[in-house]
């Protein structure tokens, strides 16, 4: 069968920052929605897009600083979309069986089996016989199958995002999965007309969270902040590790401490005093604090004072 398929990884600039958040892109971030987007597409003939189905995750709350919660995503998409009903199982064998009688389903692993990523990862099973099951990965790279493992496990096909795992055993399988079928088709399983579905506990949902930061965690540093972070880390000031893992309170104040924003001096050192002292005395600086960082308004400020530029009056 053919399928219709695009990847989170064709969006390496898109922004998918969760409310309040930033630095984030659907290419790091968005398996949830693109996997589900493959689905609705493919199945219902839904028109959307991965930038839909991310913006539709970020107003009504499913994005989240760690992942996104496919539930409170489902929900949405049905009201948004109609045409399709889900339930919730942690059966493979129910999964297998939905998706072999023409159903979806969306799927999670924790990448304890590492097949499709080493942490935390959405993907879209589409079909399934006795012994393969169809998968659209939305995260593909051009080392994603050559990695040691994955290889004798994983058939790629024709398209790329579209791969076979065969024959199905515990490697194939995932934690979670969300049935997904056609409103208006019943088939044999109990994914009919008449949704079901089960909540999902807190412990699940932040078990969800935990897992998509520490994949976010495992990701190599990005280009654009490849230079700053060598100088960083030849400075002492980070550790070289989980370069785009967030950074607690108690990290963020080690670093406060490396640089010396803490215990600084309230005398400038010895070589420093007769200088510090003349330009306090001249009125080009304050007096106070040494041993702080200069920010260029500061130095704008200090540039006036010395008569190097005009009255700094805004126009």
């Amino acid at each position: 069968m053919a399928y219709n398929v695009d990847l989170q990884t064709n969006y390496p600039n898109s922004s998918y920052n969760w409310v309040g958040g930033r630095g984030k892109t659907i290419y790091t971030s968005g398996c949830c929605p693109s996997s589900l987007r493959n689905i609705l597409v493919n199945l219902c003939g839904t028109k959307t897009s991965i930038k839909e189905m991310c913006s539709l995750a970020r107003s009504c709350g499913a994005r989240v600083d760690g992942g996104t919660i496919p539930s409170t995503l489902l929900s949405a998409a049905k009201k948004k979309y109609g045409g399709f009903v889900y339930e919730y199982t942690t059966s493979d064998s129910k999964a297998r069986k939905h998706a072999a009688t023409g159903g979806m389903c969306l799927c999670h692993t924790t990448g304890s089996n590492k097949v499709f990523s080493n942490s935390g990862h959405f993907v879209a099973m589409v079909a399934a016989t006795s012994n393969r099951v169809t998968i659209i990965d939305p995260y593909i790279t051009s080392k994603k199958w050559s990695i040691y493992g994955r290889k004798s496990k994983v058939t790629t096909s024709s398209t790329k995002g579209v791969v076979y795992v065969s024959p199905v055993t515990s490697d194939a399988s995932f934690d979670y999965y969300y049935m997904i079928s056609k409103a208006s088709e019943n088939h044999t399983n109990s994914a009919t007309k008449t949704e079901k579905v089960e909540d999902m506990t807190e412990a699940e949902v932040r078990k969800i969270i935990a897992d998509e930061a520490n994949k976010q965690a495992k990701l190599a540093v990005s280009d654009w902040a490849k230079s700053v972070w060598t100088d960083a880390v030849a400075a002492g000031i980070l550790d070289n590790d989980r370069p785009q893992a967030p950074l607690t309170r108690q990290e963020f104040a080690i670093v406060l401490k490396k640089i010396g924003v803490f215990d600084r001096s309230a005398e400038p050192s010895s070589w420093a005093k007769t200088a510090f002292s003349a330009a306090t005395e001249a009125g080009i600086l304050d007096g106070s604090d040494p041993h702080a960082y200069v920010s260029r308004e500061m130095l704008a400020q200090v540039l006036k004072n010395l008569g190097f530029i005009g009255t700094g009056v805004s126009k």
